[in-house]
């Protein structure tokens, strides 16, 4: 039996390189894409609209490095760190009213007291206990 649950884990791990390799050509592939397009959204809109649409593009490339640390490093500080990037980008880009950007801030807040507390509490990382 615990050979089997040594192969399922292997295997998750080759599906976890796998995944994330693809999350790395996607970045690259966005990447290559955006740069043409932030000249043209500079060129053919006004200042505000394409300053936003870039600002936007930026925390999406953001998100999906965060994402892709997150595959790579599974521990309880990336995961709270792509929530809070992910809480970010909605505050920056997305025109929120009062009540809403308070939510945000006090999100962003909590998950750093939990990331905080995690730390203080429990120090050990997932890649120390492996």
């Amino acid at each position: 039996m615990k050979k089997i649950i040594e192969v399922f884990v292997k295997i998750a791990d080759v599906l976890e390189i796998a995944m994330a390799s693809i999350v790395i050509l996607a970045i690259l592939f966005a990447f290559g894409k955006a740069c043409p397009e932030v000249y043209k959204i500079l060129k053919e809109e006004d200042a505000i609209t394409g300053f936003n649409k870039i600002i936007e593009g930026i925390f999406s490339f953001v998100i999906a490095i965060e994402f892709l640390r997150m595959l790579l490093k599974p521990c309880s500080k990336t995961v709270i760190e792509v929530l809070i990037f992910v809480i970010a980008r909605h505050l920056v880009v997305a025109g929120t009213e009062t009540v809403d950007t308070l939510i945000s801030i006090v999100c962003i807040v909590l998950l750093l007291g939990i990331e905080f507390l995690i730390e203080k509490f429990h120090p050990k990382k997932i890649e120390d206990l492996k």
